[in-house]
């Protein structure tokens, strides 16, 4: 199934870049829904709060992301390093 490294890679980089699009067009939309759930006499307060919570995990996925992908692309750049001092 698998047909190479590269394939893999860019396949991880669409699903991440699908990810932040969906990211960003919820963090722009859901504040303006939990305006208008707020308007429903039983449900507005719970539905506010679920939104809110939501906001809170994309919010800090899209602060994380960077990180995980720095600590990634550092290991790789140590592999490289310590594999070319083993030939050296």
């Amino acid at each position: 199934m698998f047909t190479s490294v590269s394939t893999a890679g860019s396949n991880t980089l669409r699903i991440q870049s699908t990810f932040h699009t969906a990211s960003d067009v919820a963090q722009t939309v859901l504040p303006g829904v939990a305006a208008v759930a707020g308007v429903i006499p039983v449900a507005g307060g719970p539905l506010q709060a679920a939104i809110g919570g939501l906001l809170f995990i994309l919010q800090g996925i899209d602060v994380r992301a960077p990180l995980v992908t720095m600590n990634s692309s550092s290991l790789k750049g140590y592999h490289r390093e310590v594999s070319r001092i083993n030939k050296a």
